[in-house]
């Protein structure tokens, strides 16, 4: 298991980092994910532990901290020990779509998203990247990159 992959422990967090959204509408830093932890979860883990985590240099986490990570970031703790390619793409898929309603709000997507399990991985790919670019547009103030 390579880490460029994606299927990497270390490349399952950092996508999880890179996407999920913390109470502030903020992605989360390894400082702020361990002190939501603390407060929401009354778990200890440190910032570096989730930095060593994310980078590569630490491999092997607890199954407390699986099971708290899993509920910090919203995912099932299957998701860090799956090497199916096809099933992390429609975690990562979901979490993306989950992410964009979080962040426009928009409920009325949250019924449909569910209809997306039994599409194509190619047209949940289209619909995420689709998803992404209204965010990038909705953050960006509406202005396209090319402006």
């Amino acid at each position: 298991m390579s880490d460029n992959d994606g299927t990497s422990l270390s490349s399952k967090i950092s996508f999880l980092f890179d996407t999920v959204l913390g109470p502030n509408d903020e992605l989360f830093t390894p400082r702020t994910l361990a002190a939501h932890i603390q407060e929401r979860f009354d778990v200890k883990i440190s910032h570096t532990y989730l930095w060593q985590l994310r980078t590569g240099e630490r491999d092997n986490p607890t199954k407390q901290h699986i099971e708290v990570l899993s509920r910090a970031f919203g995912v099932m703790p299957a998701y860090f020990f799956a090497d199916d390619e096809a099933y992390l793409a429609r975690v990562r898929n979901q979490v993306q779509a989950l992410q964009a309603m979080k962040t426009t709000k928009v409920d009325a997507l949250q019924a449909r998203v569910l209809e997306l399990n039994d599409a194509e991985p190619e047209v949940r790919d289209r619909i995420a990247q689709l998803i992404n670019l209204a965010l990038n547009l909705h953050r960006d103030g509406g202005r396209d990159e090319e402006d």
